[in-house]
């Protein structure tokens, strides 16, 4: 499977972890999937660092302008995006926080430090209370 989804409603955290191969759509869907499911303001953690190719910018630009569709409106949660230490991933990356603006709140991520941390402030673990 190239994307695996995987939701914490404990942590407020989805979590989709991609491999080659997968299509652009296939990604596209996984915000329709959020916007469904109610878990837009979810922080959403992207992990990257097993694909081979990079986005194209018309991509990302179709990939933004997607997700601004998408939400009703409600502020989505903050995103991490996990990718391998190469040169053109990182440029993309960057390019894609670029795109995305300041409104975002996303995290270009590439050590196993930075997931860390980003995943601590993003998606905390929630005490559970009984009653």
């Amino acid at each position: 499977m190239p994307i695996d989804y995987r939701r914490d409603d404990d942590r407020r955290l989805i979590t989709l972890t991609f491999t080659d191969p997968f299509t652009f759509e296939e990604a596209l869907s996984q915000a329709d999937r959020q916007s469904a499911e109610s878990t837009w303001e979810y922080a959403v953690f992207y992990d990257l660092r097993a694909i081979s190719r990079v986005p194209t910018t018309s991509q990302m630009h179709e990939g933004l302008s997607h997700i601004a569709g998408l939400g009703d409106g409600q502020a989505r949660g903050p995103v991490g995006i996990a990718i391998p230490p190469r040169t053109e991933m990182l440029a993309s990356g960057l390019q894609y926080a670029k795109t995305a603006g300041p409104r975002r709140d996303l995290e270009v991520l590439l050590t196993a430090t930075q997931i860390d941390g980003w995943t601590a402030r993003s998606a905390p673990i929630r005490p559970k209370f009984s009653s």
